[in-house]
Formats: structure tokens, sequence, C-alpha cells
């Protein structure tokens, strides 16, 4: 079965590959992407070929998979940021240097072999070097995949000061799940192995394969489909670029800086005022994809300020403040008796909402029902007058 996997995720692999290769876009997330497959796959040919007379596994061993973690970051941050800072990337790959220099060069066992399939042909390896690369690979994969799980918190958390929609690839969302169940996947076999290895090793090895190949297609397939996003006003701007803009006061505090600069309190209230006004009248809430920069062309307003007012004044983020005034809305119409023909879906996407769970999840936050409970509520009082 292991066999099969393997086959089956190398000519899966191959395909994404070259799709990806061949692709018009040449972001720096696309070479991370194919890093990482290629990481994968580095684990699947010693299955295939370890009966061939050409191919050593010796070349090809555990120690790969050191690389795992800072191949997952680096990839997820490459989607997020235009600007990577790559000063300390060899200190990210010292673990795997050290431990492939030793096994290779210096023919030390320091590396599993078999049930993994990964090591030297040498079978001298002891049970405390094992236990020692598990352990440090198991922190290593886990360390990195936490950090970088913070880090799409963080991004999720500035959509919220961008956008007033979420999409599963703006918030890169499919992420979380990777990221955890391929940890939470590679612990398990890990831990597995280390107990029924020895009697089971064989199928241990089938597991890894079928999990390898696994991770290779879905990854593959959503890496294609994801486009970076890049939202952080901190790594599109410099220090030193001033905004242009025609509002008052401008020349005093207009740098556009991710560090917010504190705006007067007359300032504050002349653009508090004018955003409310803007909203009541104008209804940009309507647009389906709203952003805070769209709002602040409009407004002619620096997003930083508009975000200032909107997180300081209001006690909101963007993406609820706008939302708030989509609710509204939707209750509004449903509380229209000729409204009544269409369905509270439809009633959502005319006020401005993209999705169903995005309807459903604001609409409660905001009235404490769900949109068919506010509904019947306003048809049994309707009937009861």
């Amino acid at each position: 079965m292991g066999y099969i996997f393997a086959s089956a995720g190398l000519v899966t692999s191959v395909f994404y590959l070259l799709i990806i290769l061949f692709s018009k876009e040449n972001h720096t997330n696309k070479w991370f992407l194919i890093l990482f497959i290629v990481l994968l796959n580095l684990s699947l040919l010693p299955v295939l070929f370890i009966q061939s007379p050409w191919f050593s596994p010796l070349w090809i061993n555990a120690s790969f998979g050191l690389l795992w973690g800072p191949a997952l970051y680096f990839y997820v941050v490459s989607l997020l940021r235009k600007k990577m800072n790559y000063k300390f990337l060899l200190f990210h790959c010292l673990p795997f240097l050290i431990y492939y220099s030793l096994a290779v060069f210096f023919h030390s066992d320091v590396l599993p072999g078999p049930p993994d399939n990964m090591g030297p042909h040498s079978q001298g390896v002891n049970d405390t070097s094992k236990i020692i690369f598990s352990i440090i690979q198991s922190i290593s994969l886990f360390g990195y995949s936490v950090y970088t799980l913070i880090i799409l918190n963080k991004h999720e958390r500035n959509i919220q000061d961008h956008f007033s929609y979420k999409d599963v690839y703006l918030t890169i969302r499919w992420s979380y799940g990777i990221i955890i169940s391929f940890v939470s996947a590679y612990l398990c076999v890990m831990l597995v192995e280390q107990i029924i290895g020895k009697h089971l090793h064989f199928l241990i090895g089938d597991i890894q394969m079928v999990l390898i190949a696994s991770f290779v297609y879905i990854l593959g397939y959503l890496g294609i489909r994801q486009q970076p996003v890049y939202l952080s006003v901190m790594d599109e701007l410099d220090d030193s670029e001033v905004v242009e803009s025609n509002a008052k006061e401008e020349d005093s505090f207009c740098k556009e800086k991710y560090v917010r600069n504190k705006l007067s309190e007359d300032v504050k209230e002349e653009y508090k005022c004018k955003l409310l006004a803007f909203m009541e009248k104008e209804k940009p809430y309507l647009q389906t994809k709203l952003s805070i920069a769209d709002l602040s062309d409009s407004l002619e307003i620096p997003k930083h300020f508009i975000s200032q007012i909107i997180n300081d004044s209001l006690g909101q983020t963007f993406y609820s403040f706008i939302n708030s005034y989509r609710v509204k809305e939707v209750k509004k119409r449903i509380q229209d008796d000729e409204q009544d023909k269409y369905t509270l879906l439809a009633i959502a996407f005319d006020s401005g909402f993209n999705s169903k769970s995005g309807f459903n999840n604001n609409f409660k936050l905001e009235t404490g029902m769900t949109p068919f409970e506010f509904r019947g509520k306003i048809k049994n009082t309707k009937t009861a007058s």
C-alpha cells in the first residue's frame, strides 16, 4: 500500500510542480510552495527506489524532515508579506545541515533507519539516537507550526482592520487545517512508531506514505489556487512616505505608518462626523467587497486615521463597523412587508453580505438572534397587533 501511495504522490507532485513552474505569477510564495512539495517528495522517493542499485537512501535521509517546519513557515509568511527578511535563513537550516553532514559526509549513525525507509544503509543506529532525532524533529515542526499559527492569527486581526468581508483565500483559513492536521498526524505517527514500531514497522511505513501523499495532493491543490494577500501597511510603506491629502491639519501628522499617529480631539471629531454622515447618506456598506482603502478614497481621509477613529472612538474594527450597518439594513428590510417575498439570504446579499456564514454570524452577534428567529418575532408582533 505504501508503494502505491508513494507512486501516486510523486505523480501528483510532478503534475502540480509543472503547473506552478509554468504559471505566469512570479511571487516569492511560488518558490516556497515548490520547496515544500519537493521536501515532502523526498520522503517518498526511498520507498520507490530503495531496491534500485543506483539509488542510495544515504543521500536522501530523514534529516530533510528538519526543513518541513521552516519551509512551511516561509511559505505562509511569503503569502502575507511583500518583503521578507532572509538574513537568518541559514540559521533556520542549521539543524538540517548538522544532521545531514553527520550522516552523509561523516557517516555517523545519528538518523533513524527503517521503518521510515529514509535512513542510511547502516542498521547500527541505537535507540538513543533515534529518540534524540525524533525529539529534535518534533520540536522543530511543532515550534514552527505554532509560530506560523500566531502569524496567521495576527493576519486575521489585520483583515478586520482592512476589509468588511472574509473568504477562505483572504484569511488563508485553509492553512490552519493544513498545519494542525499535518503536525498532529506527524506527532501521532512518531508516538506510535516509538511504542510499537519495532513490531509493526511495515504498517507504520505505509501510514507515513499515505499521509505524506495526501498532504502533497491537498497542499498542491490549495497552493495553486491561493494568491498572495499583502495587507500590512508596515510592509507596503516606507517610513519616510508621506500620504497626500486635502484633509485639515495634514502637515502635522499625515505620515502613513503602521504605528498610528494621534489625532487631536477636534480633528478626530470632525473626521468621525464626516465618516458617520457618509455611511448614512451614501451607504457604502452595500458594496460586497468594501475595504478601508475604498472608504479612504471616498472620504479623502488617510486609512490609518479612519482606522484610528473606528478603533478608538467607536470601539470597533473596520469589519465589525461595516457589518453592523449591514445588519441594520437587513433588519430594516425584514420589517418591510414588501420584502416578505424575498428569502433571508437574498436580503442579506442585497444588503452587502457576501456569504451565508458571515451573514448569520454577524446578525447573531448584533441582535442575539438568528435571522430566522428575528423574522419570526417580527411576524408574530405584526400578527398580535
